[in-house]
């Protein structure tokens, strides 16, 4: 799928302020995509609520659009968000991970390193959940790698206290003190 495919699967009506009124208001757009992501905002009020019946099945309403409508994975970066929104409240690690995953492909088919470095964390976290530590700590090393490489802002302060937390969780969770970078 190319550039024009994916500019097919977006939906270009201004945005509402509020969620609500934004999913109101794409819900009722002509665009089908824009309609998907009127079940996205759904979902995510829904989700917030915990309402997590009616979140499902508005996100797999917007899933369902995407697919009838042959959109590529890079177009659908919301939708995996709204997921692990989902998930990650519900503490569905099993749900949450393919997630994560499909989020870490995107921002290195995009090179975004700041998202990859994001969705490197949270693989990491959600293996150190499944107890599956070892896993979880590589996802950690390989986060540090790109996270060295970001600019000196919060961002990267952000990053960092995360990826010390990781540490710390990995080395509770082992009892073994050791330097791994």
């Amino acid at each position: 799928m190319g550039t024009s495919a994916f500019t097919q699967c977006l939906c270009t009506q201004k945005k509402a302020d509020k969620a609500a009124a934004n999913a109101v208001e794409l819900a009722n757009s002509p665009s089908v995509i824009c309609r998907a992501e009127a079940f996205i905002e759904l979902a995510k009020l829904k989700t917030a609520e915990k309402n997590f019946d009616s979140a499902t099945y508005y996100l797999s309403s917007a899933e369902k659009i995407y697919t009838k409508q042959n959109c590529p994975e890079g177009s659908r970066k919301a939708l995996y968000k709204a997921y692990t929104e989902l998930y990650e409240i519900q503490a569905d690690y099993k749900k949450l991970l393919p997630y994560y995953l499909k989020l870490l492909n995107e921002a290195e088919t995009t090179d975004n390193t700041p998202e990859q470095a994001i969705a490197l964390l949270n693989i990491s976290q959600v293996f150190n959940r499944l107890k599956q530590s070892e896993k979880g700590l590589q996802y950690t090393q390989k986060a540090v790698v790109i996270i060295n490489t970001l600019p000196e802002d919060g961002l990267k302060a952000e990053l960092l206290n995360k990826t010390g937390a990781r540490y710390l969780y990995r080395a509770q969770d082992t009892k073994l003190l050791k330097n791994y970078d």
